[in-house]
């Protein structure tokens, strides 16, 4: 395992997803492990390359993430946020070929196996799991968070369309602030297809389809909530 950790919090977690950030600093506490919060502002470049294609804009993102990564010291870099830890698997690996990039999940579900992390009271009821793009299509990660879930002790009822068949949250490449109104009717399609299962909960492994999601849930005043899978998991250890 990593001597230290950096944990890059992501745009949307450091801006609108706070109780995430603080759930998993507090699992990394639990664990006992050595890390440290990298963005204090910054950005993974990621609205640059994947939504505008501008590679220039990006290039001054990355020369700044590349250097403070450096700085920090660490040879592990996890995320919550499946679109940074993409972005640093294709586009930061070979300027940081010493350090490992994963998905927030994948830690603590290795933490869990290892005994670095305990279950310390089991939760009863069934929710069900909304893949993200880039965590599933995108990093091929469907059954870590399904795990987590399965051992705080909550069962998953599927939704009609999941992993590789999943459907957008609604904000993803963009379009949730180049098209509010189309944005809006994908995450209402979601919820709708979340209901279906009977679950009053929707789980998922990121914060922009956690906050899609869940802000049209409060504006529609539907009768579910979207959380994160990793903040249940912090509850329960």
């Amino acid at each position: 395992m990593s001597s230290k950790i950096g944990y890059w919090r992501g745009c949307v977690t450091r801006e609108r997803k706070p109780e995430l950030a603080q759930a998993i600093t507090s699992l990394l506490s639990k664990a006992g492990v050595n890390y440290v919060v990298l963005d204090e502002r910054a950005c993974c470049g990621a609205p640059a390359i994947v939504v505008s294609g501008s590679v220039e804009l990006f290039k001054n993102f990355k020369h700044k993430v590349v250097d403070l990564i450096n700085r920090a010291g660490v040879d592990l870099v996890i995320s919550g946020c499946p679109t940074c830890t993409r972005v640093f698997k294709e586009w930061y690996s070979n300027d940081l070929p010493n350090v490992k990039f994963m998905h927030a999940t994948e830690l603590f579900h290795d933490f869990l196996s290892s005994g670095k992390l305990k279950i310390k009271r089991k939760l009863e009821g069934f929710v069900t799991y909304h893949d993200p793009c880039d965590l599933g299509r995108g990093l091929g990660v469907y059954e870590t968070p399904r795990k987590i879930v399965e051992a705080t002790g909550l069962k998953i009822v599927e939704l009609k369309n999941s992993r590789n068949l999943c459907r957008c949250c609604g904000g993803g490449g963009g379009v949730w602030f180049a098209y509010p109104p189309l944005s809006t009717e994908i995450s209402r399609l979601k919820l709708e297809e979340a209901m279906e299962t009977g679950a009053d909960t929707l789980l998922s492994a990121c914060a922009t389809c956690e906050y899609r999601i869940s802000s049209t849930a409060l504006a529609e005043d539907l009768p579910i909530k979207c959380r994160d899978v990793l903040e249940v998991l912090d509850e329960v250890t």
